[in-house]
């Protein structure tokens, strides 16, 4: 009985380690449509700057790479820096709405820009299922990059450059209820 009690324990821990490959395009077009709905793909992939350099809310190091990110756009003629009370000011040019959304309060004053880097869209290549829950792997592709994406991959520091480039992913998916829930992990980087 001990030994039998042991070697359910492996077979389990072996099951939930190791996937499939044997998922049908049907079944992974179904995942891949739940997560789709879910965690909102395709969706745009956005950098957000601060329109006041520096910003209270963020470290040094970062409201530098925040002040090289926001000389670069003006030097590509997509914003203006001014100077006001001691704080560079980031100001948007005209017809810049493809690279550049403006993120306003509700005064509608200019709190921060979002750079678009390109489009998020996802690849499911395998499933396994664990009791009740769904285990999907795949990957976090980038499609429309924007010209400015590759600067931007340059520029940033490693450990937040992780959050704007492609990833193994993997996606638990539980049901509750009538609904699913997903839960988003990246497995590289």
């Amino acid at each position: 009985m001990k030994s039998y009690r042991k070697l359910i324990i492996v077979t389990i821990s072996t099951a939930v380690l190791c996937f499939s490959g044997t998922v049908s395009a049907q079944e992974l077009k179904r995942l891949r449509k739940i997560i789709s709905d879910e965690m909102y793909y395709p969706r745009e992939c956005r950098y957000v700057v601060p329109a006041n350099l520096p910003d209270n809310a963020y470290s040094e190091e970062k409201n530098r790479v925040f002040l090289e990110i926001a000389k670069f756009l003006e030097k590509n003629k997509i914003v203006m820096l001014k100077m006001k009370d001691s704080k560079t000011v980031i100001i948007p040019n005209d017809n810049i709405y493809d690279v550049v959304q403006l993120n306003v309060n509700t005064r509608y004053e200019l709190i921060s820009i979002s750079i678009i880097l390109g489009v998020w869209n996802i690849e499911v290549t395998d499933e396994k299922r664990v009791g009740s829950m769904v285990m999907v792997e795949g990957a976090r592709l980038m499609s429309n990059k924007s010209p400015l994406y590759e600067f931007f991959i340059k520029m940033l520091p490693v450990d937040e450059k992780r959050d704007y480039v492609p990833a193994k992913m993997r996606w638990e998916i539980s049901k509750k209820k009538d609904k699913e829930s997903v839960v988003e992990t990246v497995l590289n980087n």
